[in-house]
């Protein structure tokens, strides 16, 4: 598997890449960068961070559309330690009157959350397999196709509920 490297001191580093707890001036590969997550999975996640993590490994072989792919996976990697971030610290419950109705509207901002980012991953997983063939001469036919599909996947992580 190729091992792309990242200097953390390089001010040139993309801001999506930052969000992760990696020592400062550290070389990390680009593969840990793409799968490694700031909190552990729970129940409630472990099917959606698998997902991330399997599709973090596969980019690693793709032969087109890296940069975009790269970025749909930091990008979704940054929703995943955002949802289990909150996940990690809930609410302190000394400073808040139990009301039903808000945690059942944070309850389904959670899994609305949770439930469209496995939907994107999923589509990210059908786009995989055209992105891993390799370079032929049945591969620029489709190379426009996968792009558009990774643009409309990344405009999707942009919107909401991600936003």
């Amino acid at each position: 598997m190729p091992q792309s490297s990242i200097n953390r001191s390089d001010s040139g580093a993309p801001q999506a890449a930052e969000s992760t707890s990696f020592p400062p001036n550290s070389i990390i590969s680009l593969f840990k960068e793409l799968i490694t997550l700031n909190y552990e999975s729970t129940p409630a996640t472990a099917q959606v961070v698998g997902l991330h993590q399997a599709l973090g490994r596969a980019a690693m072989g793709m032969t087109r559309n890296k940069h975009k792919m790269y970025l749909i996976l930091a990008r979704s990697r940054e929703i995943c330690n955002d949802v289990l971030a909150a996940l990690e610290s809930p609410p302190d419950s000394n400073n808040w009157e139990f009301q039903p109705e808000i945690v059942l509207q944070d309850l389904d901002k959670f899994y609305t959350l949770i439930d469209t980012l496995e939907e994107v991953l999923l589509e990210v997983a059908d786009v995989m397999p055209s992105e891993l063939e390799a370079l032929g001469p049945t591969s620029p036919s489709s190379w426009p196709q996968s792009r558009a599909a990774l643009t409309k996947i990344w405009t999707r992580l942009e919107g909401a509920p991600f936003d």
